[in-house]
């Protein structure tokens, strides 16, 4: 049997690993503690904060497919939360988010997704991958420390664009492929209240001001737990300030969330600040939703390769699977 290593243990990474788990042997190598990538939660006291994806929806019935699976399993529901739009710190739209459109989340958090989907493989955390190289046919992986830690038929990368680049050696030809692929950042700003805002939504797309996004984190289902709000800031204000302290960021963030929604945010008792480097993609036409080189024994995945949402992010590691298996490329 092959051996395959896949570098990031992201939704793509994840889906990966499991279509392909049954016919080689896996090991998925995370930067993190975590798993899941941007389907992540933040657990401080009493307060949980879903910081990267938000929610997600179905388009193809493929994904469709997988989340209902995920449905069965227990750890995803539907979100059916009062949506509003904001222009000007006025409202210009609103619904109801019900059946007709589900959309989902984790339960009892996003990061549910992730815990989930790796439990029957082989990943190992806190190891963040230096360098590949092919020796004798086969791939060598070098830690963060330049220690090799492995050698691999097979690898995929599964980690966001900028960073695939960097990994990839000179000598494979999908370097170029990626190298304009440009990715935006994103802050997540966490607010913990003990008294309850007078806030009458519970998902809100704001446009005109550096803030893009505010849910009541605490209104998904199974969030027994007092009122929290998740705020993103837009990427392009994101990426202008990437490098600012975070104490700027934060006060900035702090007023333009004052402003929308006339709520004093110095009544939080518990705040923080995530920044998402890599948090968005814009969307692209390319026919295939991965790239691969089946004569080195190298291929990438990553919802980058489509557009910057979480269906991407599987549609990537599936179709990549299908190909792998239909090819024969493990025999």
């Amino acid at each position: 049997m092959k051996s395959l290593a896949i570098v990031g243990a992201g939704l793509s990474g994840l889906t990966l690993a499991n279509s392909l788990n049954n016919y080689c042997e896996i090991t998925l190598f995370e930067k993190s503690r975590a798993v899941g990538g941007r389907l992540a939660t933040r657990r401080v006291n009493e307060f949980s904060f879903d910081h990267g994806a938000q929610y997600f929806t179905a388009k193809s019935d493929e994904f469709q497919l997988f989340v209902n699976q995920l449905v069965k399993a227990g750890c995803v529901e539907r979100w059916d939360a009062k949506f509003i739009e904001i222009e000007k710190s006025k409202i210009s739209n609103s619904w109801q988010w019900d059946s007709h459109y589900p959309h989902y989340v984790g339960v009892p958090s996003m990061n549910e997704i992730g815990k989930y989907l790796s439990k029957n493989l082989n990943i190992k955390n806190n190891i963040r991958i230096r360098s590949i190289e092919k020796k004798s046919n086969k791939w060598v992986i070098y830690s963060d420390s330049g220690l090799a830690i492995g050698a691999y038929d097979w690898v995929v990368i599964a980690i966001p664009a900028p960073q695939a680049y960097e990994l990839l050696p000179q000598s494979i030809s999908l370097k170029k492929h990626i190298k304009a692929i440009e990715m935006t950042g994103c802050y997540s700003l966490m607010l913990g209240f003990h008294n309850t805002p007078q806030i009458n939504f519970n998902v809100a797309l704001i446009r005109g001001t550096d803030i893009s996004w505010i849910s009541v984190n605490s209104s998904k289902p199974h969030r027994n737990e007092p009122f929290s709000l998740l705020i993103h800031s837009t990427n392009l204000w994101a990426d202008k300030n990437l490098d600012m302290r975070e104490e700027y960021v934060i006060g900035h963030m702090y007023e333009q969330v004052k402003d929308i929604l006339r709520l004093e945010t110095s009544e939080a008792y518990y705040k923080n600040l995530h920044k998402w480097r890599y948090a968005n993609a814009p969307k692209r036409t390319a026919k295939n939703p991965y790239l691969i080189d089946d004569k080195k024994c190298i291929a990438l995945c990553g919802d980058w390769l489509i557009r910057g949402n979480v269906e991407a992010a599987f549609t990537s590691g599936f179709k990549l699977a299908k190909k792998i298996l239909e090819s024969e490329l493990l025999i």
